[in-house]
């Protein structure tokens, strides 16, 4: 609803028609004439993003109404499970986003910028309450404006929308993933204000900025943005700001004070998980320093993730809270869980970068963004920490406390040690973040998973899930893993040298590299092994070919020399594949003699053609014969015929030499030892017969470490590890 006409407007603010089209025109709202149908002559349509603010809270308020009992119709005809358009929606965003992770920094710009704009869009709209195409009028109208707070490099690369280029990306979203967002350059024509705001609504935005403000300082301002004769007198303007925030008591507090509000208006009754009715439907996400002094003398941070539904937990710990944990935190719920409809985040940095953003954007996760200093936005991760710090981190040593300290540490904490493990079993003092991480782990699962919930109805987590019969949306890990990846140094960006790629000082080198030295290539880390990275090249038709994960050796415990051998066979290989296709391709085309065809063709052009001297051939006369043996006359003489004896002599000499010569038998190299092994694995998987010697190294040989190498290598370039002689 992009205009109203006076009709809606007298039913929103409980006024007669004829009152509402007398104050329009008395404060001047703008508004555009259209043929009335029926009966004919004219019916006047107010722009929404024109009108008072407090006519278009009104407004809004009758949309939410709306919107809500459209909500509760609909949600009688929704189905539990996916429907299948939903499911395609998904397979094609996380396409999308396979597409979009292999685009250039322009296009991934571009997209990025957009996608920053309809995450800020559909905060809007779950926080204002209006229906979505009045939500994307003002959405819209504010943005132009320059209202709505989104990073420097997004308002440059968009610095206005209109409600239909927002209708366009949620459509391109859905329907190709992020990718689809790069293919527009947004609205770039002009920037700054699409119009002056009213009187009132920069009273408004003075109220909501500066809470604490007088009446004269709000009328300095209204002086220096709208000039003396524009601004009320200091009585009037005060009776306005009495009124207005009479009207708006609660919403006033807030801003104001938030603590008190809290106390003062904040609902206490209801459930803040009654609307959640599915598995995944919603998590909760947030982290804290835990309480606990480990053996490399920090408190690290715990990253923890729950299942609103299922009350399900998990935790992962980091050194500190970043957006490489919360990446990490989040790959290990997908995988155990599957991928949700909803996470709630705070506005930490670490929740609200792109690489997060970008990731829950192309999973089709909806982020909802809990307001600051506001806890009770996400109150089932807030209590799942205090439940955490409770009954886990008080009985381990090491812990430092945080509000109280117990004389009963150790009594409790082998008390803890027989539940969590063996009677005697006693919790290692000067815990490693590993350790610490095992822990959390055997708690969430064991402990936490298994005790009845009263939130749950006296069941368990585990009882929830068991009970749960629907399927629930996995993507493939694989996928997953890229998706969550961090660039490598925050410059994904690397060439191909001869000893591989160096990440973080380190090669990192395997077999399929061979073929593209030289090249550049984008290079993600595997958040779950150090020592290895994913490898993309860009291929013939532009887009990013994923190559190979290259690993550390000495991270991976492989041989580099073996790997070397392979990845020279490879590039010999695919060198001797493209110089194939050149000679083909020039013997089809014959350029040899082009530079003849060029200058015919120059000289044709010229109109003075004249023929060059043709390839020559040997011609040969009895005369020509004679006249060149006169001509060789002057050479050396050739060598006369040898005689018996000479000959006799020669072979003499070179029998001795023969016999003199000593033959060393080279050792067997490792791929020679492992074709040779399964040359016999292959001829006693056939039953033959195999000589008890060969039998016992057979057995001993697959045992030791080089043949594992050397089964890893085969894997690895298929054909190479066994294929030497």
């Amino acid at each position: 609803m992009d205009q109203v006409t006076a009709k809606n407007i007298a039913q929103a603010l409980q006024i007669s028609r004829q009152a509402a089209e007398t104050r329009a025109k008395k404060e001047s709202w703008q508004y555009e004439e259209i043929p009335s149908p029926g009966r004919g002559g004219k019916k006047r349509l107010y722009r929404l993003d024109s009108l008072p603010s407090d006519v278009r809270v009104a407004l809004a308020g009758v949309a939410a109404s709306e919107a809500a009992t459209a909500g509760r119709m609909e949600a009688l005809r929704l189905s539990l499970d996916e429907n299948l358009a939903a499911r395609a929606a998904t397979a094609a965003r996380q396409s999308g986003l396979a597409r979009y992770v292999c685009l250039n920094d322009t296009a991934k710009g571009r997209a990025s910028a957009k996608a920053a704009i309809l995450a800020a869009y559909q905060q809007f709209l779950a926080s204002s309450g209006l229906a979505p195409s009045t939500a994307r009028a003002v959405f819209a109208a504010q943005y132009s404006r320059g209202q709505i707070a989104v990073d420097l490099d997004v308002r440059e690369d968009v610095p206005r929308v209109s409600p239909g280029t927002l209708r366009n990306w949620e459509t391109a979203l859905t329907t190709g993933g992020l990718a689809r967002l790069a293919g527009n350059y947004g609205h770039r024509r002009g920037s700054g204000l699409a119009a002056r705001p009213e009187v009132a609504e920069f009273i408004t935005a003075m109220l909501t900025d500066h809470p604490h403000a007088s009446s004269k300082h709000i009328r300095r301002g209204l002086i220096s943005r709208f000039g003396e004769a524009e601004a009320p007198s200091l009585r009037a303007l005060q009776r306005f700001v009495e009124t207005w925030k009479r009207a708006n008591s609660s919403a006033f507090l807030k801003i104001s004070n938030p603590d008190k509000w809290r106390s003062t208006y904040q609902c206490a009754f209801g459930s803040a998980s009654a609307d959640v009715v599915r598995l995944n439907q919603r998590w909760e996400i947030d982290s804290t320093k835990g309480d606990v002094m480990l053996s490399d003398g920090k408190r690290h941070n715990v990253v923890a993730i729950i299942d609103v539904y299922s009350r399900r937990v998990v935790y992962h710990i980091s050194r500190s809270s970043s957006s490489t944990a919360v990446a990490a935190c989040l790959r290990k719920a997908i995988l155990a869980w599957g991928v949700p409809e909803e996470l709630v985040t705070d506005n930490g940095s670490d929740y609200v970068s792109r690489h997060i953003t970008d990731a829950l954007l192309g999973l089709g996760i909806t982020q909802r963004i809990a307001p600051p200093f506001t806890p009770e936005a996400k109150p089932h991760i807030e209590r799942s920490f205090k439940t955490f710090s409770h009954d886990l981190v008080e009985l381990l040593d090491g812990y430092i406390g945080h509000d109280v300290a117990g004389r009963k540490d150790i009594e409790a904490r082998k008390s803890f040690a027989q539940r969590l493990g063996t009677s005697g079993e006693s919790v290692a003092v000067n815990m490693s973040p590993e350790d610490f991480q095992a822990i959390c782990d055997r708690w969430a699962e064991d402990i936490y998973a298994r005790d009845p919930h009263e939130g749950l109805g006296g069941k368990s987590p585990l009882k929830v899930v068991a009970d749960w019969r629907l399927p629930v949306s996995r993507p493939d890990e694989r996928a997953l893993d890229v998706l969550l990846s961090a660039p490598a140094d925050g410059d994904s960006w690397r060439t191909v040298r001869k000893k591989g790629l160096k990440i973080d000082g380190r090669w990192h080198i395997h077999a399929a590299l061979g073929p593209i030295i030289g090249q550049r290539v984008r290079v993600l880390l595997d958040e779950s092994d150090v020592g290895a990275v994913y490898v993309f090249a860009e291929a013939a038709s532009g887009e990013m070919e994923f190559v190979c994960r290259a690993v550390d050796p000495a991270t991976a415990g492989i041989s580099r020399q073996e790997v070397a051998a392979a990845a020279k066979a490879a590039q010999k290989a695919a060198i001797a594949e493209k110089t194939a296709e050149r000679r083909a391709a020039s013997k089809k085309h014959s350029t040899k003699d082009i530079a003849r065809e060029i200058l015919h063709d120059a000289a044709a052009k010229a109109g003075k053609l004249s023929v060059l001297p043709p390839p020559t051939l040997p011609h040969e006369t009895p005369m020509l014969r004679e006249a060149g043996q006169a001509a060789r006359a002057t050479d050396a003489p050739a060598p006369r015929p040898a005689t018996d004896a000479e000959r006799t002599a020669r072979a003499a000499l070179a029998e001795d030499m023969r016999q003199a010569a000593t033959v060393h038998q080279l050792p067997e190299s490792p791929r020679q030892r492992y074709a040779r092994w399964r040359e016999l694995d292959a001829a006693i998987q056939a039953g033959a017969a195999v000589p008890q010697k060969d039998r016992k190294w057979w057995e001993s040989y697959r045992k030791t470490s080089e043949f594992s190498a050397q089964a890893m290598l085969r894997e690895m370039v298929p054909g190479q590890a066994a294929g030497a002689q």
